[in-house]
């Protein structure tokens, strides 16, 4: 074990709010069943004579000039917020010999797997850990995985470029140069006056807009929902000249290749859906300035967005029309989802899940003192259904390389339904790049030419054959006079709760509380109210299932008839008055039964 020495733990008073895609982050990591969840993960693959040496040091180097890496998160009476400490932690990095394993490629990615799902721990500041495998007398892979909160695939690349400009400098005996990172600080503070500036009007009008039409996004499985999702990819390179025969089609369509690419998967999308005006979900970066672009951090923010097939006829149209409408996204990014939601704006295209796509590049080759060096993406976020991202990196100054990663839920999808769905997007490819100005409809014939043959392993149908009727979340109550009583008594104290927190007059019971004003950032707060009325911790995934008064209240009393919480216990906060009871049960019960999370070293 090779770890940087000695840090003041000390924090400094001030505390901020979560920036807009810090606080999307927090909560959707919060609402689910694995904490390790947003512990992002790449590898850098080294071919060569690597100095481990100099590269410990330059990466505890690049971690203490990250000022992202200083902060400390909290949950006070469901306020979050967030401050600095005086620096970072010490630097997790170990270095593991797989040299003599069997087969040291598997090995490698079990390390991968353990590496990325041991926990992080931001509340105390455990924020990143780097693990470097060594598979060969001169191969390497750097495993780094940083927790979501303070780290984006844009702020991996320019971790991964500082590293390699300081690993340069040691290995030559040169100076190191000054760092050009920006402060992360200077976001959360711009963030925060956001609201405040005549931009936000702007861009209230334009979501407003572009929002109107609010539905759920389109998925490729019918399966219900789950809370349990198993992340596992598919990736497929692209050979140079597919790349390159791509490039050329989206300048004859005048668009990127992004925008061409996420064009193909919409076809593919409505054809399998049977949707002719999809909504998939697209990650933005809300790096807007020179400044921006230039920080580490938490930036990108996941957007739903509609493709009309029905609009356009030749694909080329569709892809600029793409291309086109994102540009138009990025420019009114800041205000981000966070805020729609507080706004009620897209209650149902914001809640995500669903199909997404995402366009990564890096055109600036790693540069390891002559060390053959390339990033492998291994894990962005949770995925609750199936999408693509598309990533193309430069190897050398005349080199690029491309893949197709396709990431699903294992819970929803098997292997041989995605390898089917990559089959026909790679058809659909090979059309569009051959004559990107054909008809949407001649290209999308290609998709349904064999799709019977597509079907899950256990013989449960997709959303192609048609949508599978979803069992009620919750059955209706069948609880005796008394407990219905109860029922009715918790239900009015949960509105009480909401009526403040949305600062309305009313709330119907059986009304969906997002749709009316509920949004992610007042959920901290409606779970200590709620933790304080029931004497026990309530979980965010409890609202987020449960959301109307009626649902929330129905569940609370059937979780406390199994046994989550006495029954006669919950009677007694109705009787009593939450203030009376909470003292009555705080010698019974905690608001602070989640797991403990682990830190440090495997």
């Amino acid at each position: 074990m090779q770890q940087s020495r000695g840090v003041a733990d000390a924090e400094e008073s001030e505390k901020f709010n979560l920036t807009t895609p810090q606080a999307g982050i927090w909560l959707d990591w919060n609402k689910g069943c694995d904490p390790s969840s947003y512990n992002i993960c790449n590898v850098i693959p080294f071919d060569g004579r690597l100095d481990v040496d100099a590269l410990w040091r330059a990466v505890v180097q690049a971690d203490r000039e990250n000022d992202a890496l200083r902060l400390r998160f909290s949950n006070e009476d469901g306020e979050v917020t967030q401050s600095f400490a005086a620096a970072c932690r010490p630097t997790d990095f170990s270095v593991i010999d797989l040299r003599y394993s069997d087969d040291a490629e598997a090995a490698a990615y079990r390390e991968i797997d353990a590496t990325r799902t041991h926990l992080l721990d931001p509340e105390k500041g455990f924020l990143c850990r780097h693990r470097l495998l060594r598979l060969g007398d001169e191969s390497y892979w750097w495993v780094r995985v940083y927790h979501h909160l303070v780290c984006d695939g844009f702020a991996g690349h320019l971790l991964a470029d500082r590293v390699s400009e300081i690993y340069r400098a040691l290995r030559s005996g040169d100076a190191i140069s000054e760092c050009s990172f920006r402060s992360y600080r200077d976001f959360i503070t711009s963030d925060a006056r956001y609201s405040e500036g005549k931009s936000y009007e702007r861009a209230l009008a334009y979501w407003k807009e572009r929002l109107k039409d609010d539905r759920t996004v389109t998925r490729f499985s019918a399966r219900a929902d789950t809370m349990a999702s198993r992340h596992t990819q598919f990736p497929q390179s692209l050979s140079n000249a597919e790349l390159d025969a791509i490039n050329a089609a989206a300048r004859t369509c005048g668009t990127s290749p992004a925008s061409l690419m996420m064009g193909i998967f919409a076809v593919l999308l409505a054809r399998m859906s049977g949707e002719s005006h999809p909504i998939l979900t697209l990650s933005l970066l809300n790096r807007i300035g020179r400044d921006e672009r230039n920080t580490p951090g938490a930036f990108s923010c996941v957007m739903p967005f509609d493709i009309n097939l029905g609009t356009h006829q030749s694909f080329s149209e569709l892809a600029k029309d793409i291309f086109t409408r994102a540009r138009r996204d990025v420019r009114h990014i800041r205000f981000g989802p966070v805020r729609m939601r507080a706004e009620r704006l897209g209650p149902k295209s914001l809640a995500g899940g669903g199909a997404f796509f995402n366009s990564l590049d890096s055109m600036t080759p790693l540069d390891f003192d002559g060390v053959r060096a390339k990033r492998m993406n291994i894990y962005n976020a949770p995925v609750n259904d199936l999408g693509l991202v598309y990533f193309v990196q430069a190897l050398s100054e005349s080199e690029n390389e491309a893949e197709l990663i396709w990431q699903y839920n294992a819970s929803r999808l098997d292997r041989e339904t995605v390898e089917g769905i990559a089959a026909r997007f790679r058809r659909l490819l090979n059309a569009v790049i051959t004559d990107p100005e054909q008809d949407i409809a001649a290209v999308a014939e290609i998709v349904t030419e064999d799709l019977d043959e597509l079907h899950l392993s256990d013989g449960d149908s997709l959303l192609w054959e048609g949508e599978q009727e979803q069992p009620p979340m919750m059955p209706p109550s069948q609880l005796p006079p008394t407990d219905k009583l109860h029922e009715r008594q918790l239900a009015e104290k949960i509105k009480k709760i909401w009526v403040d927190l949305i600062e309305t007059d009313d709330i119907p019971a059986d009304t969906d509380l997002f749709e009316i004003g509920a949004h992610s950032l007042l959920v901290p707060r409606a779970q200590y109210r709620l933790s304080e009325l029931i004497g026990r911790k309530i979980l965010a995934v409890e609202v987020f299932e449960h959301r109307t008064i009626n649902a929330l209240a129905r569940h609370l009393m059937r979780s406390a008839g199994q046994g989550v919480q006495p029954a006669n216990r919950l009677a007694g906060v109705l009787e009593t008055g939450p203030q009376e009871a909470v003292e009555q049960l705080s010698r019974a019960a905690t608001l602070s039964d989640s797991p403990k999370r682990e830190h440090g070293a495997l």
